[in-house]
């Protein structure tokens, strides 16, 4: 089983690979392709194979392109994302192209790859071709959340990678609030992405940890959302890899597939949620009932409990009116464009404040393009002003002192409501500074 990005459109092709860029440099470094067409019809084609090479779990990724000379400088970044400590791409990704996506790579036509691979001391591995695949058709306008769901599935096993597949799990789900309802291509790639992320944490990442439990085990412990993937560490490392990534991979795409086609569609935050409850049932169908204790869903679990405050979270903050106000909160790593939509559609709000330390830098970065790209899509009703503002991380008392200098020179009258959530370090100052001032707060 692989997973295959399909672009034919030349101009999708050029964002969509400058998003995948920006994404896995960690936002560090842009790129810009040319906008001219290529002679004859284009494509870019990607594909990834989960594989076990020498008992070690990685990614092959497959690049075949037609007609976009371009596409070589894309190819030469990947590789130089794999060594570069800077990007959340993981050294277990194997980079390959061809001009058609082949069988093996003894191939003929495959032996310059080759022999790159050996100069570079990357294994060359005979691929095993799977017909079954998860293909992509990556539409204009669509193209930023392929990028990111691209990025996240090439990101490594560490505490960056867990937020990466959770804000592309979370945008994905946004997309559909963003796109017409009816459009069934949308609808199809939103549940493949999604069942391929699922995959990626509940099969991928699991086997990863045991191969060096060590090093990345300890991630696991660190990113609190994910600490019952370590119960199943243990169970996939006996089991076959491919068999279970495929069973997993299909069934949870036939379970969300049918969430999404019910009418959930327009309500983002019913629909993170029912899709979190569907990865709990394909969990107990597939790889780990006996070893997945399924107290929390990593991907979309936190909106379970979002959805289960929202009633006390709108009525504090439409007793201040927020509509006409500012509602301030706090930027986390599981912070992603559903979040802000979210807080838009339900409380009303049009002015958002966000409180961030130096840790989360990049998930600051990656919201702030998607709120660009939600602005610039929908009608002038829907948009949303987010102002982003860096406190310090580690010294509740420095940050009491910094967010009370912050919220102070306010109107109390023009901060309505105050959602205190992400490190106890920041929610329970910016707690104190609401009640202090007689600011509506709630603790998430």
């Amino acid at each position: 089983m692989f997973l295959e990005f399909e672009i034919t459109d030349n101009e999708a092709i050029r964002n969509f690979t400058e998003n995948v860029i920006t994404y896995l440099s960690s936002l560090t470094l842009k790129a810009s392709f040319s906008k001219k067409k290529g002679r004859g019809d284009p494509y870019l084609k990607i594909a990834i194979v989960p594989a076990i090479i020498d008992k070690v779990a990685i990614k092959e990724i497959i690049v075949s392109y037609k007609n976009i000379k371009e596409i070589e400088r894309f190819i030469d970044m990947l590789r130089y994302f794999r060594f570069n400590r800077l990007s959340v791409m993981s050294e277990s990704v194997i980079v390959r192209k061809f001009p058609s996506i082949m069988t093996e790579v003894w191939s003929p036509s495959a032996l310059a790859s080759a022999h790159i691979s050996l100069k570079k001391l990357l294994p060359v591995v005979r691929n095993v071709v799977c017909r079954r695949k998860f293909s992509f058709n990556v539409k204009r306008s669509a193209e930023k959340f392929h990028a990111l769901l691209l990025a996240s599935l090439l990101s490594g096993g560490h505490r960056r990678g867990i937020s990466l597949r959770q804000l592309a799990a979370q945008n994905l789900i946004t997309l559909l609030a963003i796109s017409n309802s009816s459009d069934e291509a949308i609808v199809n790639n939103v549940a493949k992405g999604l069942a391929a992320l699922a995959a990626d944490v509940y099969v991928w990442l699991p086997r990863l940890y045991f191969i060096k439990r060590g090093v990345f085990g300890s991630e696991i412990h660190y990113s609190l959302a994910t600490s019952d993937l370590d119960s199943l560490v243990e169970y996939l490392s006996k089991q076959e890899f491919i068999e279970r990534y495929t069973e997993f991979l299909e069934i949870t795409y036939e379970e969300i597939k049918n969430a999404i086609s019910s009418s959930l569609k327009d309500n983002p935050l019913k629909l993170a949620s029912e899709i979190a409850n569907k990865i709990g049932d394909c969990l107990r169908k597939t790889v780990c009932f006996e070893a997945f204790s399924g107290k929390r869903e990593t991907l979309l679990g936190y909106y379970r409990m979002v959805k289960g405050r929202l009633e006390e979270i709108k009525g504090t903050c439409s007793n201040r009116d927020v509509a006409n106000g500012k509602l301030v909160t706090v930027l986390t790593e599981q912070t992603s464009l559903l979040f802000i939509v979210t807080l838009v559609r339900e409380l009303k709000t049009k002015d958002i404040i966000l409180l961030y330390t130096p840790q989360v830098l990049y998930e600051r970065l990656l919201l702030e393009d998607f709120v660009n790209y939600w602005n610039n899509n929908v009608s002038r009703e829907s948009q949303v002003t987010v102002d982003y503002i860096p406190v310090p991380a580690l010294d509740p008392g420095a940050t009491y002192d910094f967010i009370n200098a912050i919220l102070s020179k306010m109107n109390k009258d023009t901060i309505k409501c105050i959602i205190a959530r992400g490190p106890m370090s920041l929610a329970l100052p910016l707690t104190l500074v609401a009640k202090k001032n007689g600011i509506q707060e709630v603790m998430l």
